[in-house]
């Protein structure tokens, strides 16, 4: 469960990081919001998409994609980054992506749940997992403003 608990983290984690990027490359309020919509998106425009792609395709293969698409988004966001094409539409862009593989993990994972959770454990385990999803949504954006706040 540890591990699961850092998979939800993780696009609290990359919005978050995305933001404040963006934040410091442009000073625009909008920008950020348009980041954070970008992330989010995908899950309005894709969630029945991933949903039909997950009951009919081996949920293990789309999670080990989703999690090489995630991968290989950041880092070659990093690489262009580090090149120097810092370009606010090239993170949004980079957030709509993420967006989509990270709609296809969390799907992926909470459809994994029933044949990982023996039966009679299964209401807990689910109960577990949204506690800890959302949970790590509310102190970790409260976390990320602590910290930005200390470094200015």
């Amino acid at each position: 469960m540890v591990q699961h608990g850092d998979r939800q983290q993780r696009p609290v984690r990359v919005c978050i990081t995305a933001s404040w990027l963006i934040f410091s490359l442009s000073q625009s309020t909008a920008l950020v919001g348009m980041t954070v919509f970008a992330s989010m998106l995908p899950g309005v425009l894709f969630g029945s998409l991933i949903g039909v792609l997950v009951d009919r395709f081996d949920r293990r293969r789309l999670l080990t994609l989703s999690f090489l698409l995630s991968s290989s988004n950041i880092g070659c966001l990093a690489v262009l980054l580090s090149l120097g094409f810092e370009s606010p539409w090239l993170i949004i862009a980079s957030a709509f992506l993420l967006g989509i593989s990270f709609n296809m993990q969390i799907t992926c994972t909470n459809s994994l749940m029933p044949a990982i959770v023996p039966k009679q454990s299964l209401f807990n385990a689910t109960a577990l997992q949204g506690s800890v999803q959302h949970g790590s949504g509310f102190f970790g954006s409260g976390f990320a403003g602590l910290v930005m706040m200390s470094t200015k």
